[in-house]
């Protein structure tokens, strides 16, 4: 937005210059008198801030400076709902919900047209301060001439830079400020889905900062007694984490990952949250179901994609700290998963099956349920075990399982697919295994024969793959002898659940195998910014 430094009062188009005097009256006014009259007189100017740019629209103001500018559009933010809650208050009801309180006309209506206007000002302000450094070294030996041009094309790309994030900031204000007045606009359907479908876009789109003050908002419209409008917020958000997820690569997977950590809090805490998350996660099976009975390359394609993987991973994070409401939705949502898993028993797929045992691993654990990831893993590294050929030799950079869900073709038959699969296979299976569990050595007693039989056996398996493995191995049987050597000083049998739950919360986390798994997760985030580093580069 362009500002020109005129200080003439007289105007061509016969509208009167806003300045700051003017600025400050109605500032004292509304402090003083909490006038509707001067707010009236306040948001007319405020349209004009918010369209400057689009000459097509009547407004009743000229605005010449950016210094006004600025305290009109902040003033105008932080007075309006202090106004309102002046002259209508509302009511505040348990779990932080609100009732709509009762406006009259002319409030309602000064209100709703400060919305429309905020909102047409949010989407004309750039969201992402983020900015590309396309800048060029320069040679020592270049003239001063060109030099003095660099170094001018630097100032204009920094006083850029620092405009946008002005602008950024202003973003944030006004999602804040504005996020405010729902409880006077949400009787408003229109209003409702206009300011929820910005919030979203910006939510989805934007830099950090802005997209939780764009979530703020929407948590905020969420809270209304009207179940109608929370159910309308709970299904665009999800609907607006499903676009958005479409792709995935390491520069966008930790946003995905903001957006599914914020959005699964609108889930937890609300009555009608079952009702959403039933009818999507029926409709996970139903694309499940279909590409069991087709089994069609385009069948197939409707589970095996980033949507669902990360679907999956969305209903994880809502049912693992979900209020007991939604506890009987975790076993559909276990059997979606693991069928996506047996679905396609190709090494190709291997990265995206680790993703979603990754993902019910978490709903196990916060749950309390068993879900059976070590027999979905165990065939997994038994393939890298039993190979009947050497595995190829190459350059290839490691892959990053992180951002992965298909293997390319170039790694297929690798020793870096076998040993990155391996290694992240090896780390869930240790992970998900009850470490704790006073049945621990019984429990394990089939993955290692299992493994122990294939490791005689193997001879063209990757030196790394075997050594993993290996290791493994030796430290479930270390913590197997740890476990029957605690279990000596047991005075309880397995019908005493109480006394089993006290000597697993006591004994389990003093283990030789947690102590490993934490050197597990160590090597894990290494190897992730690692590879984080090779893309960068």
């Amino acid at each position: 937005m362009e500002f020109e430094d005129d200080e003439d009062m007289e105007e061509p188009d016969g509208k009167p210059v806003l300045t700051s005097e003017i600025l400050k009256s109605w500032q004292r006014s509304l402090i003083e008198t909490h006038s509707l009259r001067t707010l009236r007189k306040l948001l007319v100017a405020f349209k004009a801030a918010a369209y400057i740019n689009d000459e097509d629209v009547e407004t009743r103001w000229r605005i010449d400076s950016a210094a006004v500018f600025n305290k009109l559009v902040t003033t105008t933010l932080k007075y309006t709902p202090i106004i309102a809650a002046h002259h209508a208050p509302y009511k505040t009801l348990p779990g932080d919900k609100f009732k709509p309180p009762t406006t009259n006309a002319t409030l309602s209506k000064l209100l709703l047209s400060h919305l429309y206007n905020a909102i047409h000002l949010i989407e004309q302000l750039p969201s992402n301060s983020a900015q590309s450094d396309d800048t060029e070294d320069g040679d020592i030996s270049e003239s001063k001439a060109k030099k003095s041009k660099k170094d001018d094309k630097q100032l204009k790309k920094s006083k850029k830079a620092g405009e946008d994030e002005n602008k950024t900031a202003l973003v944030e204000l006004a999602l804040n400020e504005t996020g405010k007045l729902v409880p006077w606009v949400v009787g408003s359907r229109k209003a409702v889905k206009m300011w929820l479908k910005t919030c979203l876009s910006l939510w989805s789109t934007s830099a950090d900062s802005v997209r939780i003050s764009a979530f703020l908002a929407v948590r905020r419209l969420s809270l209304s007694a009207d179940e109608a409008v929370v159910e309308l917020v709970m299904k665009n958000t999800y609907l607006t984490l499903l676009r958005t997820s479409k792709s995935t690569s390491p520069y966008t997977l930790p946003s995905l990952t903001l957006m599914k950590n914020s959005a699964s809090e609108l889930f937890r805490q609300q009555a009608s949250g079952y009702t959403v998350a039933f009818g999507y996660i029926r409709q996970l099976a139903v694309h499940l179901r279909a590409s069991t009975k087709v089994k069609t390359k385009e069948a197939y394609k409707q589970v095996y994609n980033w949507q669902f993987v990360h679907c999956v991973d969305f209903w994880s994070l809502v049912l693992a700290r979900g209020e007991e409401d939604l506890q009987p939705l975790v076993y559909p949502l276990v059997q979606v998963g693991l069928g996506a898993v047996s679905l396609i028993p190709s090494q190709r797929y291997h990265p995206l099956h680790i993703h979603i045992l990754t993902s019910l691993h978490h709903l196990a654990t916060h749950t309390k349920t068993y879900v059976p990831i070590s027999s979905h893993l165990l065939p997994i590294l038994t393939s890298y075990l039993s190979t009947t050929s050497k595995p190829k030799s190459t350059m290839l950079k490691p892959l990053d399982m992180a951002s992965t869900i298909r293997a390319p073709s170039s790694y297929l038959k690798t020793h870096v697919l076998a040993e990155c699969v391996v290694q992240e296979a090896v780390w869930l299976l240790a992970e998900s295994i009850p470490s704790n569990s006073v049945a621990f050595p019984e429990l394990i007693f089939p993955i290692i024969s299992t493994l122990k039989k294939l490791l005689k056996k193997t001879s063209l398996a990757s030196g790394k793959v075997v050594q993993g493995i290996k290791s493994l191995v030796e430290h479930l049987e270390e913590h197997s002898k740890w476990t029957t050597e605690q279990r000596k000083h047991v005075h309880f049998g397995p019908e005493h659940w109480e006394d089993v739950e006290k000597w697993e919360q006591k004994e389990g986390q003093a283990g030789p195998l947690e102590k490993w798994v934490r050197v597990l997760r160590k090597q894990r985030e290494g190897r992730r910014k690692l590879v984080g580093g090779t893309m960068d580069a």
